[in-house]
C-alpha cells in the first residue's frame, strides 16, 4: 500500500524556510493535518476530559486559519 500523500496548504505569506513552523497540510483523504506548538501544562489541565485518547492538542495563531480562508476564498 502506498503512503498517503499530503500537500502543504499553509498560506504562502505564513510559510517559513526552516521547515519547523506552524503549518496546515491537506491529506488525499480530505483531512487537514495541523502542525503547531505544544500547549502548556496549564492549558492541558483546562482541557482535561475534552481530548480523546487518540487526539493531540496544538496551539496555532489565528492568522494561520484566517490566511487559509482567504487563500481558499480568493
Amino acid at each position: 500500500m502506498a503512503p498517503m500523500r499530503i500537500r502543504d496548504i499553509t498560506p504562502s505569506h505564513l510559510r517559513c524556510s526552516i521547515g519547523a513552523c506552524p503549518a496546515i497540510y491537506a491529506s488525499e483523504d480530505g483531512n487537514l493535518i495541523v502542525v503547531g506548538k505544544k500547549p502548556t501544562k496549564d492549558v492541558l489541565r483546562q482541557l482535561e476530559g475534552k481530548v480523546g485518547e487518540d487526539e493531540f492538542v496544538v496551539i496555532i495563531s489565528p492568522k494561520l486559519i484566517s490566511g487559509l480562508r482567504q487563500t481558499q476564498e480568493g
